[in-house]
Parts: C-alpha cells; sequence; structure tokens
C-alpha cells in the first residue's frame, strides 16, 4: 500500500531541477535479477514473482530520485506531496559513516481515506560501504511491525535478501533470495519454520525446483528451460 502511494505520488511531484547526487547520500537501493529466462513455465513466473516482491521494496525509493533533498546538519529529507498526503524520506549520518532511513506520511490518502500523523512506515539502516542494510515494515498506520527485509552483498558480489514476514507480531514465513554475480542464484520459502519450496538457476535462465511436505520430503520436482 505505501509502496504504491509513493509511486502515485511521485508521478505528480518530479522536480526539474534535481540536486547533485555526489553531495548527498545514495538512496539505498538494490536490485534482484532473478532468473534471465524468457520461459512461460509456472515455476520459472513464481520465481520471477518472488524476484519482484522484493524489488517493489528495494526499487521503491526510486521515487525520490528526481527530488531535492533538504539539508540539515547530517540529515537529508526527501519530500513528495499530493492532494494533502506528504510522504518524507530522512536519511541521518551515523557515527560509524552509515545511515538511518525512515518513511514518514503525513495527511490523508484521498484513495484510501486514511489519516495519517507522521506515520514512519518502514525505517532501516545501511551502513557505510552499502553493503548492508536492514529495513523494518509496519503494519498500515501502526507501529506493528509487519516484515522485515535484511540484503547484503557479499564480497564476491553476490546479493542476498532475507523477507521476514509476521502475523500478529510472529514470525509467519520466510523467503531467502540468492542473485550471484555470475547470473544463477536460488530462492527458498519457509513457513513455520520449514522448508516448503527450492529453486535454483543457472546464467542461462535455467532452472530447478522441489516442493516439500512438512516432513521434509520431497512432493513434487522438475526443470524449466
Amino acid at each position: 500500500l505505501v509502496l504504491s502511494m509513493m509511486v502515485a505520488v511521485a508521478g505528480c511531484s518530479k522536480d526539474e531541477d534535481p540536486v547533485d547526487l555526489s553531495s548527498v547520500p545514495p538512496l539505498p537501493i538494490v536490485v534482484f535479477r532473478g532468473p534471465i529466462t524468457a520461459s512461460t513455465h509456472t515455476e520459472a513466473q513464481k520465481v520471477k514473482a518472488i524476484v519482484a516482491e522484493l524489488n517493489g521494496f528495494t526499487t521503491s525509493f526510486n521515487a525520490f530520485s528526481n527530488v531535492r533533498p533538504t539539508v540539515s546538519g547530517e540529515t537529508y529529507s526527501w519530500t513528495l506531496t499530493e492532494s494533502g498526503l506528504t510522504v518524507r524520506l530522512v536519511a541521518t549520518k551515523q557515527p560509524d559513516g552509515g545511515y538511518a532511513w525512515k518513511l514518514i506520511l503525513n495527511g490523508r490518502d484521498n484513495v484510501s481515506g486514511e489519516t495519517y500523523n507522521n506515520w514512519t512506515a518502514f525505517e532501516g539502516t545501511v551502513d557505510a560501504a552499502r553493503t548492508n542494510a536492514t529495513w523494518f515494515i509496519y503494519n498500515d498506520n501502526t507501529t506493528t511491525k509487519s516484515s522485515d527485509l535484511i540484503w547484503t552483498i557479499s564480497s564476491n558480489g553476490s546479493l542476498v535478501g532475507t523477507l521476514n514476514k509476521y502475523s500478529n507480531g510472529v514470525l509467519s514465513g520466510q523467503t531467502l533470495l540468492t542473485d550471484n554475480l555470475s547470473g544463477t542464484g536460488e530462492v527458498r520459502l519457509i513457513q513455520n519454520s520449514l522448508l516448503t519450496y527450492r529453486a535454483i538457476w543457472l546464467s542461462s535462465g535455467n532452472g530447478q525446483y522441489w516442493y516439500y511436505d512438512p516432513s521434509g520430503q520431497i512432493t513434487s520436482q522438475g526443470t524449466w528451460s
């Protein structure tokens, strides 16, 4: 919901004179590629949808790419406003050289009718090298965590992401995604601490998948090309 609002607001609030990005912290954007294939196989499309779910968050900061931030000391703020709703992205430099980030909503969303009073939709930290990030995402207009996302770029260039999902504050599911520099990768789905699905793919885009029952036995498997 928050990401769709960001896209809608950004579409009406571009700045014609973007700031020199070398003077401010880069927006914390990473992109998972997933299998590079045109296959219409159900499992290839499933993996692509999983990758798109993580990218929906990690690339959402693009909404602020043409917005001039304001600066107060070592705090930077990007603001989008449309139809009474203000979306503000704030980055504050930390002692270790990294940044703490927050997305704050204020005003009334004319689509949903929801009113926000400086509500923090998500927050997180990115280290100085921009190779490690941890994000906490909250249920709409609450302080209850709906999910958290951790991503890491390893020394060999692999991008590894873990999306944890919560139900009433209790961990209910996980998505583990590895995107290697070589074009290979892996995804694992875990529900209630049990592996339910795994898929791997090659740099060619061809892949293999497995489904598991609660006892850890394979119930079905196959390939795509």
